[in-house]
């Protein structure tokens, strides 16, 4: 019974351990309370505001333009720009449901607080009064909830006419007429783009002779269209800046003026956006930008974060089913002071006509540019590098497939030379996840790049680049290796005995570290990577994504595995190493202020104690599973809970999900979360296919696997030597010197436990079953939990597989050695 009583005490402990980590990340997501940003007092005066909106108009087509050969366009260009210097620029991420976002949709998102589409199912951009949200709960949540404080609204053009709901038309001098009065207009949404021509979601509203400084509202809202030119960047910037100059030059004094491009259907990616002068955000500034609030990115901020910014700017209020964060707004704007910008802007861009450049003096516009460039590029090199990282992983594991057969006419040889340059190869191979997020800390995105757009080649560089960089970090690591590998022995126990072994664990350890490190500090090398994660997609922008949660989780299993049969094994480590060391790694992925996983936290729980029974030879029932299940949902209901607790404005999505628990709506964020699972492969044949290719390899692999085990129970496989090696330590200088000594492994009852690991005659690779195990589990639960799906799976197999087969089969090479060596020890 003492074994017994030692395990449960073990037990114990890390149960304590990881209640007090999870503890400490409770106590963490409070202290964020104290920085909780000021608001304005309830019932304080506050001026009105217009929302100038526009459409596929991004920084580098402004900077660009200003430069332009027509006058009127570079003059356009010098008063938008004028503008946004004196206030707050910003990068808008305008993704919707769609992988593209027309103006209908940008338009019904920025109302409704929450991601819409107009048309469901279409590729195409237009405007469908039956299908656009006209007058639905959804697209008018900001205008219900204004209403219901009392506040009115008034719209301008197609596009804010469909999303309000409005029947009437107005002109732009009406509107800013509406803001002064017994009665006035709280906030104004002016479609800006030109009205005077059809075009794929912005349908002709308004005769071609518009009066300047005059935005007239003539549409049939029951037109539909389909067709059509479609205006350029110049046509849609000269009619921005004329309705900009119209609203500075008529409306009230403290009129506050918000401009975005809400859609990027012609070319996604971030879009411009201009909030007032002294606008704050909870996570403050970062290089003189706003952070965003709900991305923690400097400069970046989401679409649904103007409908609460909106609403709390005019009510102090937002609605609970917004799913953006509100930025605080001034009460009132300078009108004068940013009317007198663009004279001053005009003038210093005097060889504008000329065809120079122009330099806009604004450090910031420049940095916002690059943001969006990087952004966009990102999105080009993601399925690239993703197909390089799985597909060496796949190679690597064939390449073992075929190297570790014996010879159909030797079946009994054994193939050491192939399988030492499979193991320095799947060494080299193991650094790649770690140098995909080290080759972002170099500019990669502006190769070739013109006018705020990628090279079309850009993904060949960058995957040199990835290539590179994976090779110089294993080419570091290997020398280190060496020089710490002196002639008493290697540098580390066994399974890194080898070279390419020990290479590959302290990889797998780097890449640990170095992710979670980044994904703590804000994701700054994580975010716009080769790897995605970008304000593209913008699926997530701080913390730990899902292709970050795979590729640490796996390299995260491996190292600990390994860890424990370095440190010798046995319960009593296994209990430490996974509790502290395992239990460290979920609360930073888990914790809301750092990882802010929660489908990472539900996956790597039961990974973790897989591992853990595996390495203590124990077995989990059904009732203990059960039991980590429950585990599970209490840390992230714990971790929910503390997020839910800070300021409304500092909730992570995690916090978010609380209140919609709370509040009834949780089931239609998880149907949305389950519908992305299901909707690429129902809309796109590209993705259908790669899952039935997906399929089918792994349907042959489980055949190829079944037929080897059928050969290997009736001993006939060409893989039976391997069964025969003594993988046991390698022998050190006192074994050398003393050929003829033989010592006996330890019994299990003299040591009161298990065998301990690195005793000469112990197996050196008992940690490898439990770490596939784990590996295995992982895999199979994140798929499930992540809206990632599948690629879960690929990425899981790239972190471990080229660790696993470099320790695996250093260790192998090392029994080869140690046993071709005998022979000549004993005849001395």
């Amino acid at each position: 019974m003492r074994p017994r009583s030692r395990q449960q005490r073990w037990v114990r402990v890390v149960v304590y351990v990881l209640i007090l980590l999870v503890v400490v990340g409770m106590v963490l997501s409070a202290v964020g309370t104290a920085f909780a940003t000021e608001r304005a007092a309830p019932g304080a005066s506050r001026a009105p505001l217009v929302v100038l909106g526009t459409d596929n108009l991004t920084w580098s087509d402004l900077t660009g333009l200003a430069g332009s050969q027509d006058a009127t366009t570079a003059e356009a260009a010098s008063t938008v720009l004028g503008f946004a210097t004196s206030n707050e620029p910003l990068n808008l991420a305008v993704r919707t449901p769609a992988d593209r976002t027309c103006p209908a949709d940008g338009w019904l998102t920025l109302t409704a607080g929450t991601r819409v589409r107009a048309v469901e199912g279409s590729r195409a951009c237009t405007w469908e009064p039956t299908a656009s949200g006209s007058g639905t709960a959804t697209s008018r949540q900001l205008a219900d909830h204004l209403s219901t404080q009392g506040v009115r609204t008034s719209a301008v053009g197609q596009g804010a006419r469909h999303t309000l709901g409005a029947q009437s038309t107005t002109t732009l001098e009406e509107a800013l007429a509406g803001l002064t009065g017994a009665d006035p207009t709280g906030l104004v949404l002016v479609d800006a783009t030109p009205q005077g021509s059809a075009e794929p979601g912005s349908p002709a509203s308004q005769p071609a002779t518009t009066t300047p400084g005059s935005t007239h509202d003539t549409t049939d809202d029951t037109t539909a269209t389909t067709g059509g030119d479609a205006p350029d960047d110049a046509a849609r910037l000269r009619s921005l800046a004329q309705a900009l100059s119209t609203t500075l030059a008529t409306a009230p004094a403290g009129t506050r003026v918000v401009i975005a491009s809400l859609a990027d259907n012609e070319d996604p990616g971030p879009q411009v956006s201009v909030l007032p002068a002294g606008t704050t955000s909870p996570r403050g500034t970062s290089g003189s930008l706003l952070v965003g609030a709900s991305t923690h990115q400097p400069g970046l901020i989401q679409l649904t974060d103007l409908a609460p910014t909106l609403a709390q700017a005019l009510t102090d209020t937002t609605a609970p089913d917004f799913d953006g964060q509100a930025l605080t707004l001034p009460a009132t704007a300078h009108l004068t002071d940013v009317q007198e910008e663009p004279t001053t802007a005009r003038a210093a861009a005097g060889s504008a006509a000329e065809g120079t450049t122009r330099d806009t003096d604004d450090p910031r516009l420049s940095a916002l540019a690059d943001d969006a460039l990087h952004a966009r590029a990102s999105q080009r090199t993601v399925i690239p590098t993703s197909l390089l990282l799985v597909g060496v992983a796949a190679l690597l594991l064939a390449w073992a497939a075929l190297a570790l057969r014996a010879p159909r006419d030797r079946p009994g040889s054994r193939p050491r030379r192939r399988v030492g340059r499979l193991s320095q190869v799947a060494a080299v191979a193991a650094a790649g996840p770690l140098g995909v997020l080290l080759a972002n800390a170099a500019p990669w995105w502006r190769w070739g790049s013109q006018g705020g757009i990628p090279a079309p080649w850009v993904a060949a560089p960058t995957l040199g680049l990835v290539l590179a960089t994976s090779a110089v970090l294993a080419g570091c690591l290997s020398g280190l290796v060496a020089v710490a590998h002196t002639s008493r022995g290697p540098a580390l126990p066994p399974p890194a005995a080898s070279a390419p072994g020990a290479t590959a664990y302290l990889l797998a350890t780097a890449t640990v570290t170095a992710w979670l490190t980044d994904a703590a500090l804000g994701a700054r090398l994580a975010f716009n990577s080769p790897l995605g994660m970008n304000a593209v997609v913008a699926g997530r922008f701080y913390g730990v994504s899902n292709t970050a949660f795979a590729l640490t989780a796996g390299a995260l299993i491996v190292a600990l595995a390994v860890t424990w049969q370095v440190l010798g094994g046995g319960r009593r480590r296994a209990f430490m190493v996974v509790g502290l060391l395992g239990g460290a790694a979920l609360v930073v992925d888990a914790a809301p202020q750092l990882g802010a996983d929660v489908g990472g936290a539900l996956a790597l729980l039961p990974a973790l104690a897989a591992l853990a029974a595996g390495l203590c030879q124990l077995r989990l029932g059904a009732l203990r599973w059960a039991g980590v299940a429950v585990a599970s949902g209490c840390l992230v209901a714990a971790l929910a809970a503390a997020d839910y607790l800070r300021p409304q404005e500092q909730r992570t999505h995690l916090g978010r999900f609380a209140a919609q628990v709370l509040d009834g709506t949780a089931l239609t964020a998880l149907a949305r979360r389950l519908g992305a699972l299901v909707t690429p492969f129902t809309t796109s044949t590209t993705a259908l296919a790669a899952l039935v290719a997906g399929a089918v390899g792994a349907a042959a692999l489980l055949a190829w696997a079944r037929h080897e085990r059928r050969r290997w129970l009736a001993g006939r496989s060409r893989y039976a030597w391997l069964a025969q090696i003594q993988l046991a330590q390698p022998r050190t200088a006192q074994t050398r010197a003393e050929p003829t000594q033989t010592t006996q492994a330890p019994s299990a009852h003299d040591q009161g436990t298990q065998p301990q690991v690195g005793q000469p005659g112990v197996s050196c690779n008992q940690w490898l079953r439990p770490a596939l195990t784990s590996l295995t589990v992982l895999t199979a639960v994140a798929v499930v939990v992540n809206d990632s799906g599948i690629t879960i799976a690929g990425f899981v197999l790239a972190s471990s597989v080229p660790a696993l087969l470099a320790l695996a089969l250093g260790s192998i090479n090392v029994a080869e050695a140690a046993t071709s060596d005998a022979p000549e020890a004993n005849s001395t």
